[in-house]
């Protein structure tokens, strides 16, 4: 770790918020991509799904400056920096949460298509765990390319 802050809740990031929130959320509004499409566009010819496309769809590789890994409940927060930073440094900042799909959306999706029993009322755990699994490694292995591909990573 080369520098580490902590921000206070205080008086100034209040003033950060409000001043920079509606830039940032300007900014990441032009980011945000229509990513979800139909599970039946990546199934192929042999009816199992092509997971490196349905990756590249919803966790797309995009240009940043620097990667911003937040907590959901600090969201205006990190939109307010996010047009801080640009605003002030010029830089491109990535968050998760604005360009990529949602990953429990998606994870619903195919288990609903894939993971039920013959019964259809319930899931079937071991289908259930080979989805999650699918899912969360695309998921982090998204989210390693773009650390990678950014200078600097702010938790």
């Amino acid at each position: 770790m080369f520098k580490c802050y902590k921000l206070e809740n205080n008086d100034e990031l209040k003033n950060l918020i409000i001043e920079y929130e509606s830039i940032g959320e300007n900014i990441m509004s032009g980011q945000r991509k229509s990513i979800k499409k139909s599970l039946d566009s990546y199934v192929r010819d042999d009816g199992f799904i092509d997971f490196t496309n349905l990756q590249k769809h919803w966790f797309p590789v995009v240009d940043s400056d620097i990667f911003i890994s937040h907590s959901h409940k600090d969201i205006k927060i990190v939109t307010a920096l996010v047009g801080w930073l640009n605003k002030k440094f010029g830089v491109e900042v990535f968050v998760d949460s604005y360009i990529w799909g949602y990953c429990n959306d998606l994870l619903k999706d195919l288990d609903i298509r894939y993971c039920k029993h013959e019964n259809g009322t319930s899931y079937d755990y071991d289908k259930r765990n080979i989805s999650t699994v699918h899912v969360h490694m695309m998921l982090a292995n998204s989210l390693n390319k773009m650390i990678d591909k950014s200078e600097c990573v702010i938790f």
